[in-house]
């Protein structure tokens, strides 16, 4: 993290030392299992300590091999070799280091003032930060049940930080990993059937098959709407994969959770079902406390699943939000519509309103001070491509226009808004950009930011206004805004600031000739 050493051998190192800690440890639990215990030694049993001890080694040798995984990788170009943690990484890793210091110490004060053992303690500050409550174990005198106040209400404030870090962290990292694959497969699958008038799908998608017979702008705007269309459905398939795969975790850790249980507990007479309703009473914090383990290793394995069982559950419960209680949110309002307080439309057309909202999130209504001036309503500024140069008189009020509009679009890329802008506010960007050179040059991303001066002049720049070929597939680019992972007004704030600096290029080409003359 400091990188005061190379990676190819700070990286190594650090590998071979974990792993041989590893070692070390595994050997000394090893060693000492064989000759402390059984029946030559009957008076020793294998207490808490020992089975902490077993999992610290088997973490020990989980993260040497993660990092083996990581070097490999960047050894074969999958990962950047420089590492440098971002900010939520850092803040995620600070925040987890104050919680385990907070539960320990903890546990090292109340086992003081209570007179349990320091593992019993972190038993009880385990479940009583998690909010589990199982209850066997308890604060009993008058110093110890007046600071449970401070210690559970920090403890929560801590916890509910260090979740939602762990959350966002993981939320971005599988938005970007599952996100392009996803809309890349989406977007090959939906323009074969916008091609094809003999698809099942053609009636439901915007048509591209007559797109040659059209105007470039009228053809990249209809582009436009089907990468929108596209990115909607992709956006829903990601979501409800993401629910998906935290729904298969979180029955993996309750269903092995209950597993172990069952074994742990097996001097209790537990049966599998038992151990699945302890695991689902802790696992969804309920946490009745009529069965609880109270084996060696049982307690241990409690603390260490329970770490890892409630975020879980938490970012269950997020991408429950995103799909499931977004949907049930939107079908009652279409059943309220459709039956309670009917409006005078079909059903076919509460149904279509329906889909349509299921397939993206209810847009926002605020909108930033001075948006509306720039980005008309639709039905405005319907004239020809040719008269394009004469909707803002002449180029000062042109080049008025692309820094107001810079101006209103920094603010709403700055609010956070994934405004979808209507068709007649993408007409009237298009043909703000269009006037600058090629719409295409600036979807596909060929207007580029270090052409030389002389361009203009020579016809090779943007400005020579030469039509690009490659159709919609040059939308289906990294810089194109389906795949960019840009909200529409990121994208559209790059654009003009493109067009603006292509402006400024040609003005100072402009006056060098001039001068010259």
């Amino acid at each position: 993290m400091g990188r005061r050493i190379r990676f190819s051998v700070a990286q190594p190192v650090v590998i071979v030392v974990w792993y041989t800690s590893a070692t070390i440890m595994i050997v000394l639990l090893i060693v000492f299992r064989y000759t402390q215990t059984g029946p030559a030694s009957p008076g020793f049993h294998l207490s808490q300590a020992y089975y902490y001890g077993a999992f610290a080694a088997g973490l020990y040798f989980v993260i040497p091999t993660l990092l083996a995984i990581t070097y490999y990788g960047a050894s074969r170009g999958y990962y950047a070799k420089e590492f440098r943690l971002s900010p939520s990484q850092r803040t995620l890793m600070l925040q987890t280091i104050i919680f385990f210091i907070y539960l320990l110490g903890g546990a090292a004060i109340f086992a003081r003032i209570e007179g349990w053992r320091f593992l019993d303690a972190l038993y009880w500050a385990d479940f009583t930060v998690l909010t589990i409550g199982i209850g066997n174990l308890a604060p009993s005198s008058h110093l110890g049940r007046s600071l449970l106040f401070p210690f559970a209400l920090g403890g929560l404030l801590i916890l509910g930080m260090t979740i939602g870090s762990i959350r966002a962290l993981m939320l971005e990292k599988g938005k970007q990993r599952m996100g392009h694959g996803i809309m890349t497969f989406t977007f090959k699958t939906m323009a074969r059937h916008a091609s094809d008038s003999q698809s099942r799908l053609y009636s439901y998608i915007p048509h591209l098959d007559e797109a040659h017979k059209q105007s470039e702008r009228d053809q990249v705007r209809k582009e436009m709407m089907f990468l929108r269309t596209v990115k909607r459905i992709a956006t829903l398939q990601r979501r409800w994969m993401s629910f998906l795969i935290s729904f298969t975790v979180w029955i993996v850790m309750w269903l092995v959770g209950a597993a172990a249980f069952w074994k742990s507990e097996s001097s209790q007479n537990w049966t599998y079902f038992k151990s699945l309703y302890f695991s689902f009473t802790s696992l969804t914090t309920i946490g009745y406390g009529d069965v609880y383990p109270r084996s060696a290793w049982g307690v241990p394995f409690f603390v260490f699943w329970s770490l890892l069982a409630v975020p879980t559950l938490t970012i269950l419960i997020s991408a429950l939000g995103d799909t499931v209680v977004h949907g049930v949110r939107e079908f009652t309002i279409f059943l309220g519509e459709a039956t309670f307080f009917p409006e005078e439309k079909s059903t076919r057309n509460h149904l279509n309103v329906f889909i349509k909202r299921l397939m993206r999130r209810a847009p926002k209504t605020d909108r930033p001070r001075g948006l509306s001036d720039s980005a008309p309503s639709p039905g405005q500024h319907t004239g020809s491509a040719h008269g394009d140069d004469a909707s803002w008189g002449d180029l000062c009020s042109y080049h008025c226009a692309l820094f107001n509009n810079l101006n209103r679009l920094i603010e709403l890329a700055l609010s956070g808004e994934e405004k979808e802008f209507s068709q007649g506010e993408w007409d009237y960007y298009l043909r703000l950009i269009n006037r600058s050179g090629s719409v295409r040059a600036i979807l596909d991303g060929s207007l580029s930011s270090d052409w030389r001066e002389g361009d203009a002049e020579k016809g090779h720049g943007p400005a020579s206004g030469q039509k690009h070929k490659g159709g919609l597939q040059s939308l289906a680019q990294p810089s194109s805004p389906l795949l960019s992972g840009q909200t529409e007004a990121q994208w559209l704030l790059e654009a003009v600031a493109k067009t603006i600096k292509h402006e400024l290029h040609k003005a100072d080409a402009e006056l060098c000739t001039h001068n010259r003359i």
